[in-house]
């Protein structure tokens, strides 16, 4: 059976020749998933069998879409319509991956239609019976280390300075001059390295286009998500993909999973939902209402380890900004919340300095960190004679540390 995610993968001069081929009716200059819907039109035109495979967003109207992962969960010619009533008779909850059988629109229709569904995160419908709601779940204490892994020196010195556990929600704190989404795909690259098993996105909203595409060749094939915003969208598209990435993080630790999100940034975040949200008249300060604050900090909530279940680590950035200003009000906002920080030192941002993390304030929380007393107070110690070296002879001395240190 051909599916949406075969089409979506296939180079675009194959779809092309593969819609001539199949005599679909072709525009000229075609998006690749208008190429795409071409060829599944052919298809189901000839009755061949389509499967939809994708992450359902459920509109205010009760009806939804199964957006498709390979292009960053975007609205697409290749959406596919789930109608009210399939959303509850199996109560799909937003960010469920749906898989099932498509039928070519009908005249008056726009959209490919879900004739059934087949598979709910991989499992036949009536599993979701067995499956608690997130919240329903009790949040647990987070123990179980998540290992940066021991090929990067800098992420083994940043592990060493901030332990992080499965369910952790850590906090990076990085001016806008520091390339943060490259460090969130070596952030990526490295648990994956180590875990295999965990479902890892990065989300990256209000991005320049060019950022985007380096960290999408930077991980491809690879397993890692990526999904991202252009600087240019709608503050509306910044909100509502955010929105759809925690969801489906939510429905694969349901499930199960260990996920990791990695955000570039809360700060983008609530600037955009300050945008779009009805004001509340509670303002946090001058240009910042209360209201806008209340889906970001909805995202970062989501970091847990769930009893019974999987859990759910994240890892966002927020823009520090001078003191005063919206962007030092968010970060302060979202500062009593995180299990560990990690600060960039502004100073060393745009420094070539193999260690640019503030060791003063890159710590984990002491109740947070599952680590012995007696290696903690060895951290404290390691971290002052960190802040008495130059910041370019730092990561040369936790490097020897790390062969003195008995094995």
């Amino acid at each position: 059976m051909t599916s949406v995610r075969e089409l979506l993968a296939t180079p675009r001069d194959d779809l092309l020749r593969r819609a001539l081929e199949l005599g679909g009716e072709l525009r000229p200059h075609l998006n690749t998933d208008e190429l795409a819907a071409a060829v599944l039109t052919a298809h189901l035109g000839r009755g061949d069998p389509i499967e939809a495979d994708g992450v359902l967003t459920v509109l205010p109207e009760g009806f939804g879409f199964l957006r498709a992962i390979e292009l960053g969960y975007e609205p697409s010619a290749v959406d596919t319509y789930v109608s009210p009533s399939q959303i509850r008779s199996l109560n799909l909850q937003q960010g469920h991956r749906v898989q099932g059988p498509v039928r070519a629109p009908r005249s008056g229709e726009r959209f490919f239609a879900l004739l059934h569904v087949d598979a709910v995160e991989g499992q036949p419908p009536e599993h979701l019976d067995r499956i608690a709601p997130f919240d329903a779940r009790t949040p647990m204490v987070a123990t179980r280390p998540l290992s940066l892994g021991d090929d990067d020196d800098e992420l083994w010195a940043l592990q060493t300075l901030a332990p992080w556990c499965f369910g952790h929600r850590v906090l990076l704190r990085a001016p806008e001059s520091f390339a943060r989404g490259h460090l969130l795909a070596r952030l990526a690259r490295s648990v994956q390295r180590r875990h295999p098993e965990v479902r890892t996105t990065i989300c990256l909203l209000d991005q320049r286009p060019e950022d985007g595409a380096a960290v999408r060749a930077r991980l491809d094939g690879s397993g890692i998500e990526v999904v991202d915003t252009p600087f240019a969208a709608a503050p509306d598209r910044h909100v509502a993909t955010a929105t759809l990435v925690a969801e489906r993080a939510r429905r694969q630790a349901e499930h199960g999973h260990d996920v990791l999100l990695l955000l570039d940034s809360l700060t983008a975040l609530t600037r955009a939902e300050a945008r779009t949200s009805a004001p509340s008249g509670a303002w946090v300060q001058p240009g910042l209402d209360a209201r806008a604050l209340l889906t970001p900090k909805r995202w970062f909530a989501c970091a847990r380890q769930l009893a019974g279940a999987g859990s759910v680590t994240i890892v966002a950035t927020v823009l520090p900004g001078e003191p005063g200003s919206i962007d030092a009000t968010v970060a302060s906002e979202f500062a009593p919340h995180s299990n560990s920080d990690v600060v960039i030192a502004p100073e060393l941002a745009t420094a070539e300095v193999a260690l640019p993390f503030d060791p003063a304030r890159t710590r984990t929380r002491t109740e947070d960190d599952p680590t012995p007393a007696d290696e903690r107070r060895r951290r404290r110690a390691l971290q002052e004679q960190l802040l008495a070296l130059p910041p370019d002879e730092r990561l040369d001395h936790l490097l020897r540390a790390r062969r003195d240190q008995p094995r």
